[in-house]
């Protein structure tokens, strides 16, 4: 049965996700295995879905209640959660200057999509809201 390790190249750190890769394969058993290195796919779908369901129904009020008067949609609620977690420092190479920008979902892989979530759910929970994962119940039934 094949397995699957799923680690994240980040150049503007050091390779923090060795051991990891170290790990998984010195428990082999010995024989001859393939390595296929792979871009992971992109968010899913389902994903999507989940995602704007739960910043209309959960985030954007919440932000709105919290006193964010900008926040009056869900696309608005999404832009303050990528600026609040997506968050990222570029460095020039060449002259070593750094920029921050804000990375969009459509970049993600699903495990960091995932871990995307994970924060907003976090986040929320701290302001006593509870947001259903995805195996849950998402339409509000009136």
């Amino acid at each position: 049965m094949a397995k699957e390790l799923y680690i994240t190249i980040d150049k503007s750190k050091s390779w923090h996700n060795t051991k990891k890769l170290w790990d998984y394969v010195k428990d082999l058993e010995d024989g001859k295995y393939k390595i296929t290195v792979s871009k992971a796919d992109k968010r899913s779908l389902q994903q999507n879905n989940y995602y704007w369901e739960i910043i209309d129904e959960y985030v954007q009020p919440l932000l709105y209640e919290m006193g964010w008067e900008h926040v009056k949609n869900k696309e608005a609620a999404h832009q303050f959660m990528c600026e609040m977690f997506l968050k990222v420092s570029d460095v020039n190479i060449q002259t070593g200057e750094m920029k921050e920008r804000v990375r969009s979902t459509t970049e993600l892989s699903k495990m960091e999509f995932n871990i995307y979530l994970e924060d907003i759910w976090r986040w929320a929970s701290e302001f006593g809201v509870v947001i259903p994962s995805p195996n849950e119940q998402l339409t509000i039934v009136k």
